[in-house]
């Protein structure tokens, strides 16, 4: 049976490197401390996303597939 997958859990397969040049890209999260952050371990990220508007959020789901190729 297959299981609801969250942006949480995908960030969460992502290495840091893999996250910080793609919001680098979008101008994004300049001063958040991506090196400082363990791979599987996005939790202080979090926090960061009510910053974002859920359109965007959204778009950066279909845009990951494109990225990490």
């Amino acid at each position: 049976m297959a299981r609801h997958y969250t942006t949480k859990d995908f960030f969460r397969q992502m290495p840091s490197v893999l996250l910080e040049r793609f919001f680098q890209e979008r101008d994004l999260l300049k001063t958040f401390d991506f090196a400082g952050m363990p791979d599987g371990k996005p939790d202080t990220l979090f926090p960061l996303g009510s910053n974002f508007r859920k359109s965007d959020v959204i778009n950066w789901t279909g845009s990951f597939a494109t990225f990490s190729r």
